[in-house]
């Protein structure tokens, strides 16, 4: 992509007016989706797919897709649990950064589902929802990224003028009129040419002025900013269980859960600290949605975006058991854009028994962001 094009993206993304053919144009909010850890949904976590049932949140995706439960034993193993979350975005790919603002809510909202071999052979499928309340992580609700791309817009906008006016001085036979109007009309036998040297002074001058990698940089810059911002997702699901892989044998809901997950950055851009809380009601031995789990815990990162660790602690109720803690160490990494792993080693004590250790491996994957 020319330079010039890459830059007017940007500066329309945020509403800056780069005009070329006096017409206004406007880029896909998707240019924000940057690459964050893919978020956990809550059919996911409803299908235990890992120890841990705080629910992890980041900005949101198009699209992510968790594969769960690859437990180490007897040598790999196929995983037994998928699932896939979808934003509304998904469907209206060409939403400009206005509506999205507008309709924060809708966009950043996602339909989850997943599917869970059990271990008899039974099939479980999954349905959830989540809503974002905060999300400072989100690029394109960034204040200080804006300011930046609209000072970069008033340069562009500066040499598009100035390119225009040398360029009409030096074609005598067209002269300044004649050369906006051959820019603007595609039909016109000029437009080709005149175009292509617009684009080549511009791309001069605006280099001259400003480093072409800055607009990229300070994006970097900002992701790794934003990465532990603060957050607070609201999810919700339900889990359904089928004898054989056919939909119409589906009963229940077997099981409902309500998530809540706040973050809190900690030691500047270093650090981030969850606080999940999350309730269930789980059948009982008469198939009745009566007992009640309500767990509440905490997780704490160090790290950066690309790599970190955690620690996690949570402590469940049950009013059908003894209460259960559990606890768990891992760690988080990108292997490339769009695609994130997971290791944790976790332990969960009953009572007073003995405590059981629980390796788990998981996959993420989403759209790669959008350069």
């Amino acid at each position: 992509m020319k330079i010039i094009q890459y830059l007017m993206m940007i500066s329309t993304l945020i509403n800056c007016q780069v005009v070329y053919s006096q017409n206004e144009k406007k880029i896909e909010s998707g240019w924000g989706n940057l690459n964050y850890a893919v978020p956990e949904s809550p059919a996911f976590k409803i299908l235990d797919a890992n120890p841990s049932n705080i629910m992890r949140p980041t900005a949101t995706r198009d699209i992510a897709i968790a594969i769960g439960n690859y437990y180490l034993k007897s040598g790999a193993s196929l995983p037994n649990n998928l699932a896939v979350e979808i934003s509304p975005s998904l469907f209206n790919p060409k939403v400009n950064l206005k509506d999205y603002k507008k309709n924060r809510i809708w966009y950043t909202g996602t339909l989850s589902l997943g599917t869970k071999v059990n271990q008899d052979g039974s099939y479980a499928v999954s349905t959830g929802l989540k809503f974002k309340i905060i999300d400072k992580a989100d690029l394109r609700l960034n204040p200080e990224l804006n300011q930046f791309i609209r000072k970069i817009g008033v340069t562009i906008n500066s040499d598009f003028t100035d390119a225009l006016d040398e360029i009409g001085t030096e074609e005598a036979a067209l002269g300044i009129v004649g050369v906006r109007e051959a820019y603007s009309d595609s039909l016109n036998h000029d437009h080709k040419r005149i175009k292509k040297a617009v684009e080549k002074r511009l791309n001069d001058k605006f280099t001259e002025k400003v480093n072409l990698r800055a607009v990229s940089d300070f994006r970097e810059k900002m992701k790794g900013k934003l990465w532990n911002a603060q957050i607070w997702d609201l999810g919700l699901a339900g889990l359904f269980t089928s004898k054989d892989s056919l939909v119409e044998n589906l009963n229940g809901p077997n099981k409902l859960g309500l998530w809540s997950t706040y973050g809190q950055p900690l030691f500047k851009e270093k650090g981030q600290l969850l606080i999940g809380l999350n309730s269930r009601l789980i059948e009982d031995k008469l198939k009745k949605l009566k007992d009640l789990e309500v767990s509440i815990g905490v997780r704490l990162y160090y790290g950066s975006n690309n790599l970190k660790g955690y620690l996690e602690y949570e402590n469940y109720f049950k009013s059908a058991t003894s209460n259960v803690r559990k606890g768990s160490l891992g760690l988080e990494t990108t292997i490339s854009s769009g695609i994130w792993l997971s290791f944790s080693l976790g332990f969960s004590q009953t009572g007073d028994a003995k405590a059981l250790f629980t390796p788990a491996f998981n996959l993420s994957f989403a759209q790669p962001e959008r350069k």
